[in-house]
């Protein structure tokens, strides 16, 4: 039997507070309050994806039993593209959420716990994360309700029925876009606290979007040396930090301190900043794997980083013409072909790449990173 919570608004009227219970500096709570949802950001996109394998572990328990045609309909290519989808979600989650624990803990061990104003500094350190906070809480909630919709479609109609996981799964998810501050507020913040820093000169951002532009408009003829382990995405990555700094850079140029009122821009450009930030953290996952894990499974990490590729530079390509459209300008049919360039991936052996990661998650009924 289920517990019966309820959400409700508690107020508070004319409390007092005794001054050793007090957190930080009189009227600078929000500092606080702050810090916390950085962190809980992050963590909200932890416990995220972590549902997110739950859900596709039972979606697969339950295709595997689900029989049409006399076949378990894990046999069929629609659900196995379903299943390599879902995956594709979760392992750039995870491997978004490992990246950045790893920049929070060095980070934090650089300060003497000892320190009578250690948690000051601990604040401090990780409000140097708060991007990242944020794109992870995005991705993380957004993944999970990717994953639960499709554990919903994979269910059919036992998908609405309690006595099945996928509807509870399915009620659960929708509050983490809503949590720790909406998506929407969220993806506000993903380029407005890096463009508030550049306009602060905190950030040598105008230097580095002129660079930007200029390689965007400009042809290249480098040559990658593809003998190297994933040469290819690592320079696709590159090529959409240049994207991102040049439309970053003509957003500033054309609206300067009103940018902060255009948030349909801010929303194209941080939908790129976080499929990078994706991609880039899978890559670097799937790289370091290369001497950990056994090498019967790093075809798996080819098929996943090869997904995960496609996925982002698409959603890149879409958001960066939108940037590009809003913006405008003299230059926009330039723009359009460097987006075009910069955002070209070669996704050969795709299908194969899908059938590899859906059929090793059916065949061992769960997530398999």
């Amino acid at each position: 039997m289920q517990p019966d919570l309820t959400t409700t608004p508690v107020m508070f009227d004319n409390v007092k507070v005794p001054v050793e219970n007090l957190l930080g500096e009189i009227g600078k709570g929000y500092k606080v309050a702050f810090s916390v949802l950085d962190e809980g950001r992050f963590l909200l996109s932890v416990a995220a994806i972590g549902g997110a394998k739950v859900a596709l572990q039972e979606a697969i328990k339950y295709g595997n039993q689900r029989k049409q045609f006399k076949l378990p309909i894990t046999k069929f290519g629609a659900i196995k593209e379903k299943i390599a989808d879902m995956i594709t979600k979760i392992y750039a989650g995870e491997a978004l959420n490992y990246r950045l624990a790893d920049l929070y803990d060095k980070e934090i061990q650089k300060i003497n716990h000892d320190d009578p104003d250690y948690y000051v500094k601990k604040q401090k350190a990780l409000e140097e994360y708060s991007i990242e906070c944020s794109i992870s809480k995005i991705y993380g909630s957004e993944a999970l309700d990717f994953v639960v919709d499709e554990t919903v479609q994979i269910f059919g109609g036992y998908g609405f029925i309690k006595d099945y996981p996928a509807e509870r799964f399915y009620r659960d998810a929708r509050i983490n876009r809503i949590f720790e501050g909406t998506n929407e507020i969220n993806r506000l913040l993903v380029p407005g606290i890096m463009l508030k820093k550049a306009m602060k000169n905190e950030l040598p951002l105008q230097q580095s979007a002129m660079a930007a532009f200029e390689a965007l408009i400009t042809p290249s003829f480098d040559e990658i040396d593809e003998t190297k382990k994933y040469s290819v995405e690592k320079n696709l990555i590159k090529n959409l930090k240049t994207l991102y700094l040049a439309l970053s850079g003509m957003a500033v140029q054309k609206y300067l301190d009103s940018i902060k009122k255009e948030e349909e821009v801010l929303f194209a450009l941080a939908d790129i900043a976080i499929n990078i930030f994706a991609l880039e953290s899978a890559v670097l996952r799937a790289d370091k794997a290369q001497d950990i894990v056994n090498p019967n499974k790093l075809p798996l990490y080819d098929s996943v980083v090869k997904t995960v590729a496609f996925e982002c530079t698409n959603n890149v390509e879409i958001a960066a013409k939108k940037a590009a459209f809003y913006i405008g300008g003299d230059a926009l049919q330039s723009i359009l072909s460097g987006i075009r360039r910069f955002t070209k991936y070669d996704a050969n052996d795709l299908l194969e790449a899908k059938r590899l990661l859906a059929d090793t998650a059916i065949d061992q009924e769960k997530y398999i990173f």
